[in-house]
């Protein structure tokens, strides 16, 4: 008679059972030296290369997920070749951008990933318009307008606008959607083009009345800006815009950091002491996805660091404050101010002064970081894995319960 064996899950016994396989071994070998007090990693049925690879993984196991530090296996890579090549990538003639460092704070590993590492998903072909290219399409639109306007009369700003805003935007969006759809890769994709202009004619007839907004409680006490700068570069040397600035420098107790980036626009008023300026970004999306709060904890850092580049080279050597940041949804609902209140920093100079000093320290401070190659699996968000590309090669899920901290604080 033959014995019968009865169980509910086929993984019941799946460890003491005579192994039937290879791999039935190697998982049999795996469990009994983690489960072991001294663990014998030598086997007389697996080949000896198999059970060095057992044992590294069994290391990679026990640094990952049962100690309290950042190890090699979850990105504190701060051997002393690693720091030195990480230096030499990143030293002082390294121009950082704003975006790069704000994806250090998000989460250091995935700075690892994309900016030491250079790893990156491969576009997915599409026929569609992406929102980036979309979003070129009307900054260039945008830059172009208003570089007509300072032309027709600088001063346009200072009282109601004319209705000649709205006809030269739709002019200047058709000719920069047609310069997209000639370049566009298939009929198709040209076919989209042209729907997608016909889509932003409807935001065209919302820009004229936005500004207005935007204007005028400015005008009210005097600090109407006029547009200045339009898609002006700094750090980055660039033919494709009109304005080119040198890199902005940051010095914080020896750290020397230098920063690059192109600002949307740069809304420039005089005030009684000097000039008084506003850090334009021009977004496609939904207002609800853009706040203030990130830039005031410093989480986001890209229109902080552009008001400190307009402060500190564009305006270098003359009396230049910001007197605001703020986002303008040209498909949504127009300028939304995101820093500071109201008129905080046009009451007080003071308040920006204090703010900038923190700004410099928390950039010194992140660089430092990054130069002695301190990439620790540290997300700030617990849905990171929902956007990151990355998700699937860190396996943030399993590690976080391991309870380990990174130490750095937002200074705000």
């Amino acid at each position: 008679a033959i014995s019968t064996e009865r169980q509910k899950m086929l993984i019941e016994g799946y460890t003491k059972q005579t192994p039937l396989s290879v791999a039935e071994s190697r998982i049999q070998f795996a469990f009994e030296n983690a489960n072991s007090r001294e663990p014998d990693w030598r086997s007389s049925v697996l080949p000896v290369d198999l059970c060095e690879h057992v044992r590294w993984s069994a290391n990679m196991a026990q640094e990952r997920f049962r100690t309290k530090e950042y190890g090699r296996f979850d990105g504190w890579v701060d051997q002393a070749a690693n720091v030195q090549y990480v230096q030499k990538r990143f030293g002082p003639d390294r121009v950082f951008s704003p975006t790069a460092l704000e994806t250090y704070v998000a989460c250091p590993f995935r700075f690892m990933m994309e900016h030491v590492l250079k790893l990156g998903e491969l576009e997915e072909p599409s026929e569609g318009v992406e929102q980036t290219r979309r979003g070129s399409a009307y900054h260039r639109a945008l830059s172009r307008l208003h570089k007509h306007l300072n032309g027709v009369d600088p001063q346009m700003a200072q009282a109601k606008l004319p209705d000649v805003v709205g006809t030269q935007l739709r002019d200047e969006i058709d000719i920069a959607v047609g310069e997209y759809a000639k370049r566009a890769p298939s009929l198709a994709s040209r076919k989209l083009w042209e729907l997608e202009g016909k889509r932003l004619h409807r935001s065209v007839t919302r820009y004229q009345g936005h500004w207005e907004d935007f204007l005028e409680p400015l005008r009210k006490n005097q600090t109407a800006p006029s547009p200045i700068h339009l898609e002006a570069d700094f750090g980055f040397p660039s033919t494709e815009v009109a304005e080119s600035f040198p890199a902005l420098t940051i010095s914080v107790d020896g750290v020397e950091v230098q920063l690059g980036g192109r600002i949307d626009r740069v809304d420039v008023a005089e005030l009684e002491e000097g000039l008084g300026f506003w850090i334009i970004d021009y977004k496609t999306g939904r207002a609800s996805n853009y706040t203030g709060s990130g830039l005031a904890q410093m989480e986001k850092l890209q229109l902080s660091l552009y008001a400190l580049a307009v402060e500190k080279v564009f305006y270098a050597g003359q009396k230049a404050r910001p007197l605001g940041l703020a986002y303008w949804l040209v498909t949504d609902t127009g300028p939304k101010q995101v820093m500071p209140k109201k008129t905080a920093w046009l009451d007080d100079p003071e308040k920006w002064a204090v703010f900038r000093e923190q700004l410099e320290q928390w950039v010194a401070k992140l660089v430092s970081r990054i130069r002695l190659a301190q990439f620790p699996l540290a997300p700030r968000s617990e849905h990171c894995t929902d956007t990151c590309s990355f998700a699937q090669m860190c396996r943030i899920a399993q590690s976080r319960a391991t309870g380990k901290e990174f130490d750095l604080q937002l200074p705000v």
